[in-house]
């Protein structure tokens, strides 16, 4: 197999980031129904739902206000603002692999699905992830989920765009420092009802034999999984892609840095003082 060791640049250049589909944060719907989420989390076009702290604060609150105190499960900010950065960047490398590498990289792993499972468990597979993650021309019921999948984003199939965000789906899962957001985008009913582990399977095996990206000549999936790999926590994922991802921190490092100072002021030890003056008695 031919090697491709390809450095990460800037996909602005000629305006190829611009002409990209939508590409956002997946949540579950019924957790959209239950905060009354209308638009996207965070989404690389512009449309971010989550564009600054105030609004990431809103919403971190509204989590909170919900969750079971028993379970001693507390959102911050700063860690909802980083998630979703996260997997901004993990969008963006994915899209920097099909423009400089492999356009057609998810067309052809869904020609592998059909032919290891069948045309109809692969249809299968879009058609639930697309119906308990919609995107956004579903969840605003533009279009049903058959509609959607059938059509085309800025001349791209939705059937891989939907293959792309399922690998996204499944990277979140695995990383150990996305855990608090679970509740957003768990994947067990998914994994229950379709063909989703084998499918990434397949998919990872895929990715092997196509060409490397990177500085380090990794696969595409071993790339998108590496930050994870490297951290646990969400400031520690940061830094490695700051580090190690050359040039492409050019579009985001001024929001990572934002990012890892709100967190940095999260984690700061608090004192409450000295609590209630003790009253002396003399009898």
């Amino acid at each position: 197999m031919e090697k491709a060791y390809i450095k990460l640049t800037a996909l602005e250049q000629k305006g190829a980031w611009r002409s990209r589909a939508l590409m956002e944060f997946h949540i579950n719907r019924e957790i959209r129904r239950e905060y009354g989420l209308k638009g996207s989390l965070f989404a690389l076009t512009g449309n971010v739902f989550l564009a600054d702290m105030r609004q990431t604060r809103e919403l971190a609150a509204q989590f909170n206000a919900k969750q079971d105190p028993h379970k001693g499960r507390y959102i911050r900010a700063g860690q909802l603002y980083a998630m979703g950065l996260i997997d901004e960047i993990l969008h963006y490398v994915v899209a920097l692999y099909r423009k400089q590498v492999q356009p057609d990289a998810f067309d052809t792993c869904l020609q592998r699905l059909e032919t290891a499972f069948g045309k109809d468990n692969a249809n299968g597979l879009l058609s639930a992830f697309s119906e308990q993650f919609p995107p956004k021309p579903v969840y605003t019921g533009d279009k049903m989920v058959p509609e959607y999948l059938a059509s085309f984003e800025d001349g791209e199939s939705c059937r891989s765009l939907s293959l792309e965000e399922t690998m996204m789906l499944s990277l979140a899962n695995l990383n150990p420092a996305f855990r608090p957001f679970q509740f957003l985008f768990n994947d067990d009913t998914l994994a229950h009802h379709t063909v989703y582990p084998q499918a990434m399977e397949e998919l990872k095996a895929h990715f092997k034999n196509l060409p490397a990206f990177g500085p380090d000549g990794k696969n595409l999936w071993d790339l998108l999984r590496a930050p994870a790999l490297a951290s646990d926590t969400l400031s520690g994922q940061l830094e490695y892609m700051r580090k190690h991802w050359g040039l492409i921190i050019d579009k985001f490092s001024s929001r990572m840095l934002f990012g890892l100072d709100v967190i940095k002021e999260e984690e700061k030890p608090g004192f409450s003082g000295p609590g209630p003056a003790q009253v002396m008695e003399f009898s």
